[in-house]
């Protein structure tokens, strides 16, 4: 296509996202009809909107003409801006390479070199697995053994990014030619800020002269997340030629797309790799026991021992820490480096080699980065612990350090308050972010008796004696002495309560 085709196409998808009451569908059939028409773009403003006019888009219609005409430039400047990045627009009936997605889309748009699809293309299909992952986990020992197999044979992987399966695929194509489809318009094609983003998290991550980067999306009209991952998925099948099932529930959207594949002309890998040979961690504890620890280390925290304390629990890490990119937590999760699980118990020697635990802002008002405290100590986690079904996991797991109050409030920590949404707009604004919800529709917080710091807690500086670990077990206090070297570091061996776990 013509360099002024591109640009009629580029186009239509950045003024049918300013519209903005168009479906992704609409937009993709908005845009193949506007290249169908082959606008005159050096025309006047006056004609090319006369043209639009034609395609009854009743928000633009309703505009005036001086607000017409300036929607007109702005969405010009727009697209040559996105043509001088590299982005392209396919008609998928014109283009042989991406006929097999046009039940989804009917125009497509890239980034990247088209001739990647030349070779064999191949899907590695993995339902979506728990969201703990394991360097052993089953499912990416036989990701990776797949991936290798395919990249040896010259095919070229078909992934995304997102998930914790794609991400895989995608991060061990690094190197070869990879196709990459994006579950929302290209990252090319977003906000300045969002393409700024992008290339933060994952200039690392893909060899962007070997990767080519599609989707249907355009910037307005996006379904809901969890309809596009589905959109998402279908793509990528419909441009692999080979299937590579790795680990598939029955019933599940790659349980569908493999039982299609079956009644295609596509290749589908079966019985790979029975053996996949036995991964062996390199973070084992041995036989370990409290035999082997120095005993003045570890001891039992006795019931009366809360005292006046405040105790931060840890959680496991799902995916990169915190300031860690995709791509360094993948090499450490391959290469089965120790703490790469990020369970609770790694978190907690994580914040115990930083000396800091780290401040999020997800649950506060205006996300203001904090660090969480709870007046509960041990034998009282059960009362709290709760689990939280849409996050996938516990509130709280039993791993905990433990802190003296006075230390804590001279370095500004705050309690926090309960209340209604009521309550909320009578504070001041530099208490908001002490304020939580006294109840929600799911749950009572009151009793996790939460207080807050803002910030960072960095406590290199802190005597060892205003502050101690609490573990479930010995094992536990094992693995840390063999990871961190503090000294007249404290470890008690708590008896967390159970009884009470919702």
């Amino acid at each position: 296509m013509t360099n002024n085709y591109q640009l009629i196409g580029l186009f239509a998808a950045v003024l049918a996202g300013e519209i903005g009451h168009l479906d992704y569908s609409q937009c993709s059939n908005f845009v193949e009809s506007a290249c169908a028409r082959c606008l005159d773009l050096q025309s006047p403003i006056e004609d090319l909107d006369s043209e639009i006019l034609q395609f009854n888009l009743v928000r633009y219609s309703k505009l005036q003409f001086e607000d017409r005409q300036n929607l007109i430039l702005k969405s010009l400047r727009m697209a040559k801006k996105w043509l001088a990045k590299g982005v392209r627009v396919h008609l998928c009936i014109d283009e042989p390479k991406l006929r097999s997605c046009i039940h989804l889309f009917k125009v497509i748009f890239s980034f990247g070199a088209l001739n990647i699809l030349d070779n064999p293309t191949v899907m590695i299909m993995n339902s979506r697995p728990g969201r703990k992952v394991r360097s052993d986990s089953p499912w990416l020992v036989k990701t990776a053994s797949l991936a290798r197999y395919s990249m040896e044979r010259n095919w070229t992987l078909v992934s995304s990014y997102g998930s914790i399966p794609y991400f895989v695929v995608s991060w061990l194509a690094k190197g070869h030619d990879l196709i990459v489809v994006c579950d929302g318009a290209l990252p090319f094609m977003n906000t300045q800020e969002a393409e700024a983003k992008f290339y933060n998290e994952f200039s690392d991550f893909f060899d962007m002269g070997r990767t080519l980067f599609l989707s249907g999306f355009t910037r307005g009209g996006l379904p809901k997340l969890k309809d596009r991952w589905i959109i998402r998925d279908e793509m990528v099948a419909a441009i692999s030629k080979i299937m590579a099932p790795s680990e598939i529930r029955p019933d599940g959207i790659m349980s569908r797309l493999l039982q299609s594949a079956h009644s295609t002309d596509k290749v589908v890998i079966t019985d790979f790799l029975k053996k996949t040979g036995k991964v062996v961690s390199r973070n084992r504890l041995g036989s370990k026991t409290s035999a082997n620890l120095p005993q003045f280390f570890v001891q039992r925290l006795h019931d009366d021992a809360d005292g006046d304390l405040l105790f931060h629990y840890t959680r496991a890490c799902f995916g990169p820490w915190p300031g860690q990119s995709w791509s360094n937590y993948l090499s450490d999760l391959m290469s089965h480096t120790a703490g790469s699980a990020h369970d609770a118990l790694d978190t907690l020697i994580r914040i115990l080699t930083e000396r800091k635990i780290r401040a999020n802002g997800t649950w506060t008002r205006g996300s203001t980065p904090v660090v969480s405290f709870t007046e509960n100590g041990p034998t009282q986690l059960g009362a709290i612990r709760k689990w939280r079904r849409g996050l996938i996991r516990y509130t709280f797991e039993p791993y905990s350090i433990g802190f003296s109050r006075k230390v804590l409030l001279e370095k500004g920590i705050r309690k926090v308050v309960y209340g209604t949404e009521q309550d909320f707009t009578t504070l001041r604004q530099d208490s908001k972010p002490f304020f939580q919800l006294a109840s929600s529709s799911c749950s009572d917080w009151t009793p996790e008796k939460e207080w807050r710091l803002l910030g960072d807690l960095d406590f290199h500086g802190m005597e060892t004696s205003d502050w101690f670990v609490i573990v479930p077990d010995h094992e536990s206090a094992c693995k840390i002495l063999r990871s961190v070297i503090i000294i007249n570091l404290r470890i008690y061996v708590a008896s967390f309560e159970t009884a009470n776990l919702v």
